[in-house]
């Protein structure tokens, strides 16, 4: 997925994907995370189980770091 500041649209795009691409979803949690967008990253990661994508060895790291550093865990 190209890096793109406007997440609104991006969020879309991947809400609006006929076919769930778990790269294109976990590059836009690790944006989100990056860009300091952190309870965006979470709900992104509901919609993902919410939409039941297999969740991967790439994504759940990502998803620990975000929670160890806001101490949810």
């Amino acid at each position: 997925m190209p890096k793109c500041r406007d997440f609104a649209t991006a969020r879309a795009l991947l809400q609006d994907m006929e076919v769930d691409d778990v790269v294109s979803w976990n590059s836009m949690v690790v944006e989100c995370i990056r860009e300091g967008l952190k309870e965006e990253a979470l709900s992104l990661f509901g919609r993902m189980h919410e939409r039941d994508m297999k969740i991967d060895d790439f994504t759940i790291p990502s998803i620990l770091n975000l929670l160890l550093e806001q101490k949810r865990i």
